[in-house]
């Protein structure tokens, strides 16, 4: 994984993307990153006016839509604003549809992270099934920070790594060692089983791919379901970051639109970073 120095965060100026953004902002401290804010509008008036009007009509959003987005990057920022000074922030618009316009931006600017936030325990069904927010996570080309709505940002030292110890899971290990390493946290490996635990020669293989030099704990646990198991692991825990490795095409197929995982989501309670 390499350090992450080019955040983006996508806006759509609602309460929650604000309480997402003061995650960010945090983030970027810890991380000494750069952030680019992103608000992406339609332009589609729903009403058929004549074109000297509607170009009036369009260069009014477009105006408002910069107004709005420069307010929200620097929230109100005044010189003594704790949570902006300091950092370098960037604002930007794009007229377009938001999944399209948020992947391709971070794909043309080498994006390192996009954090997006989600709605909390009673709504993130409704939010995440479908929305933009799972579309991005599904198809971006860097890993993408999902933010419930009711985490506040707090100091990252605990780090887990939820693993099936495949080949596949474990030569992704780099990444989640590395921001380890960046971040000064602990490393927690995290293996649910339902029946038999792990060989021997498995955890070897898992623990022998640190090359980091960083200090990791091995956990297995048994429970029912893999979602089950890290949901009581995150809280017992007190877990500030969760890390899962996406496969193309196949992560939300097994982690998002399966029944089984509904329970996990709705009381997630800690961020979930997912990489690509």
């Amino acid at each position: 994984m390499k350090p992450i120095k080019r955040i983006l965060y996508p806006t759509d100026f609602s309460a929650m993307s604000v309480l997402g953004y003061q995650y960010c902002l945090n983030l970027a401290r810890q991380l000494d990153a750069r952030i680019d804010v992103l608000h992406v509008y339609r332009i589609d008036l729903g009403v058929p006016v004549t074109d000297p009007i509607a170009y009036k009509m369009i260069e009014a959003r477009k105006e408002n839509a910069h107004l709005k987005l420069g307010k929200f990057a620097h929230l109100q920022k005044s010189k003594n604003n704790p949570l902006t000074a300091g950092l370098e922030i960037h604002a930007h618009a794009s007229v377009g549809m938001p999944e399209d316009e948020i992947v391709a931006f971070s794909k043309k600017n080498n994006i390192d992270l996009i954090v997006m936030p989600t709605h909390g325990e009673h709504n993130i069904i409704e939010s995440l099934f479908g929305s933009v927010t799972s579309e991005i996570a599904a198809t971006s080309n860097c890993p993408v920070l999902i933010v419930p709505e009711q985490v506040t940002y707090r100091k990252i030292t605990d780090i887990a790594y939820a693993t099936d110890l495949s080949l596949e899971n474990i030569a992704k290990v780099s990444m989640p060692l590395s921001l380890a390493g960046l971040l000064k946290s602990n490393l927690h490996y995290v293996h649910v089983y339902s029946e038999e635990k792990a060989a021997v020669g498995e955890v070897d293989e898992l623990l022998a791919a640190n090359t980091f030099n960083v200090e990791v704990l091995f956990h297995e646990l048994k429970g029912k379901t893999v979602q089950e198991g890290l949901k009581l692991f995150l809280k017992e825990k007190n877990i500030d970051l969760l890390m899962a490795y996406s496969p193309p095409k196949n992560f939300f197929e097994r982690l998002f639109r399966l029944s089984t995982t509904r329970h996990l989501l709705e009381n997630i309670s800690c961020p979930l970073l997912v990489m690509r």
